[in-house]
């Protein structure tokens, strides 16, 4: 073999491994103005895959049409009774958009794919119509073996709908 042959196989497999990462996504809730609506964050591990004990994320929200509610991201109930606990710090960013950075940790318990966090929003009453985008970044995940991990992720968008007569 020559080295482009092997250098394509080595390429290959690594793509092959990223695609078997973790992902951590954001749900896309619709909702008309006035409404309390919310948003989840999910894990997905693929079979075979090591699940992660641990996360970390930023989420971010435009704040002009949306306050959440309560003092941030809440853990999901089931992730809370296997021991887990989600402390999260709120920072304002330009352009009037909000962002919290998360860690979900406790235990050595993997998380089993499903709900992890959920993002509870009121949107401004006579908010008009609009798609606001609810990103996620500076995703991180740790196995009970204290091994980094890959961890994909996928923005979500909170739909602001025509309110029904």
């Amino acid at each position: 073999m020559n080295r482009a042959h092997i250098a394509s196989i080595a390429l290959t497999l690594i793509a092959c491994m990223e695609i078997h990462a973790q992902t951590l996504t954001l749900s896309s809730p619709s909702a008309a103005a006035g409404a309390v609506i919310a948003a989840e964050i999910t894990i997905t591990t693929p079979a075979g895959s090591p699940q992660p004990a641990s996360l970390e994320w930023t989420v971010t929200f435009p704040s002009r049409d949306l306050t959440l509610i309560g003092d941030g991201p809440t853990i999901d109930p089931v992730r809370q009774t296997a021991g887990k606990m989600l402390v999260c710090r709120g920072t304002w960013k330009k352009n009037m958009t909000y962002s919290y950075h998360c860690l979900l940790a406790g235990g050595v318990t993997p998380l089993a794919d499903g709900p992890v966090a959920i993002l509870r929003f009121q949107i401004r009453a006579g908010a008009r119509p609009a798609v606001h985008p609810l990103e996620l970044e500076n995703l991180k995940a740790v196995t009970a073996a204290a091994k980094t991990t890959r961890l994909n992720g996928g923005n979500g968008s909170l739909r602001i709908v025509v309110s029904p007569i």
